[in-house]
């Protein structure tokens, strides 16, 4: 009798070990390279407020050394040695650490991405490094209007829970975490239950799994992991108007509405409608934005979805004098999918132009990786691109208008407005259906 659990797809394999580390694999024999990926479910909404930006943190730092490779720059280069790269990255849900390689280097990009995330030393002299890097980086997002309107308009959709707050967190707290916080973080959230381990490539699948069984039967690793995190609760209270002091001559504005999560079926038709509304240079907002009234040169939409929620809004920038014509096109926009049926050209154009992304954004083993092991980690069902691909082909004109009606309402209406603007009273008006 076999003491692993194995779910085995034609697509991957997910194996779960009897400790509780779950090892997702994803063949691939035609692909030139091999990825390596550990993926712990912990990201800033996991955080206090005393925490906020702890995960990122920790993410920078992982590589300064492990108990196994403890010298400055061995980590990067064992794994350049053989030809190959590493990187890593937080998200308000999870973090991940990966490697690629050729296929014979897969016994040390797996090594060294299960080392970094489980025998982290956190140099004292590297954290204060490290200190230095990730304050300019939230400087610079703060610099840069785009992105702190959008950071400020999350923050304010999901008033007071983490899931708005940005990954970054804020510069009084990178000053103050200690190499003590960072390990006490990590002791709690990087659990056997909350890891799981994701190949994608050319290679043998017992290998892999045997090699994790090996690693993790060693290593000083809690079962279970104490992270949890507040869900986002809705309140239909809007219009709700976010107003950002800024003196430059380009306003920026967010419009949106809270949605729902990942596992929701109703993800399908509301990436259909996104695609209509605002992705690509064929959709409504491009069209009628810039193409025709000339108003931005950005402007575009975009559906996050998240655990338990999600958001879908569109974006743009736009010279001060035209903010209110832009607002009230976008609204215009979105009040169109109440009263109208979505085109025969609009449907076939919003499918192709998914389909056609979803399968080439896992064309290589480290988008396949991440297109499985994401699933894998935070949703009910692990689809592949091609179920994908169908799904998005069975969404009709009728789901698109039941949808619309159901989300597109002047008390769900988040709109946040950066500029040189003193007063709100102007942009209640506007942000109405």
């Amino acid at each position: 009798m076999s003491l692993y659990h194995e779910k085995d797809m034609d697509e991957y394999n997910l194996t779960t070990l009897p400790d509780g580390i779950r090892v997702l694999t994803i063949p691939r024999k035609e692909s030139l390279s091999v990825v390596a990926m550990v993926i712990v479910g912990v990201g800033s909404r996991y955080e206090s407020n005393e925490e906020a930006g702890i995960a990122h943190f920790i993410e920078h730092n992982v590589f300064k050394g492990t108990t196994k490779r403890p010298k400055r720059g061995q980590i990067t280069s064992e794994i350049e040695f053989i030809g190959g790269e590493m990187n890593a990255a937080t998200s308000s849900e999870y973090t991940y650490y990966y490697a690629k390689s050729a296929p014979n280097g897969l016994a040390t990009i797996l090594d060294v991405v299960m080392d970094v995330s489980t025998n982290m030393i956190f140099p004292e002299e590297d954290i204060e490094i490290e200190r230095g890097n990730v304050l300019e980086e939230i400087r610079l997002m703060k610099d840069t209007p785009p992105k702190r309107l959008l950071k400020e308009y999350l923050d304010f959709v999901w008033e007071g829970n983490a899931l708005g707050r940005d990954t970054l967190g804020t510069e009084e707290n990178i000053l103050r975490f200690t190499r003590d916080d960072m390990l006490s973080f990590v002791k709690n959230a990087y659990a056997r239950d909350n890891i799981m381990i994701v190949v994608a490539g050319d290679f043998d699948k017992e290998d892999v799994v045997s090699m994790v069984k090996d690693f993790y039967s060693s290593a000083v690793v809690p079962d279970t992991s104490l992270a949890t995190y507040e869900p986002a609760t809705e309140e239909s209270v809007g219009p709700r108007i976010l107003l950002s002091t800024n003196d430059g001559q380009q306003a920026h504005i967010a419009l949106g509405v809270t949605s729902f999560g990942n596992s929701d079926d109703r993800r399908f038709t509301l990436a259909v409608m996104n695609t209509i509304l605002g992705e690509g240079f064929g959709s409504r907002l491009f069209k009628k934005i810039r193409d025709e009234l000339g108003l931005a040169y950005y402007v575009g939409s975009a559906h996050w979805e998240f655990i338990d929620t999600g958001l879908w809004f569109a974006r743009a920038g736009v010279r001060v004098d035209k903010v209110d014509d832009a607002i009230k096109a976008i609204v215009d926009e979105l009040r169109l999918f109440k009263e109208k049926k979505v085109t025969d050209e609009e449907l076939e154009r919003a499918k192709a132009f998914i389909s056609g992304r979803t399968l080439l954004g896992v064309e290589t083993s480290d988008d396949v990786a991440g297109w499985y092991g994401f699933q894998a980690m935070l949703e009910q069902e692990i689809l592949s691109p091609q179920d994908v691909v169908d799904r998005i082909n069975a969404v009709t004109k009728d789901d698109i208008k039941k949808l619309a009606n159901e989300l597109i309402d002047n008390k769900r209406f988040s709109l946040g407005v950066m500029g040189p603007f003193k007063s709100k009273a102007r942009f209640e008006k506007l942000a109405v259906i």
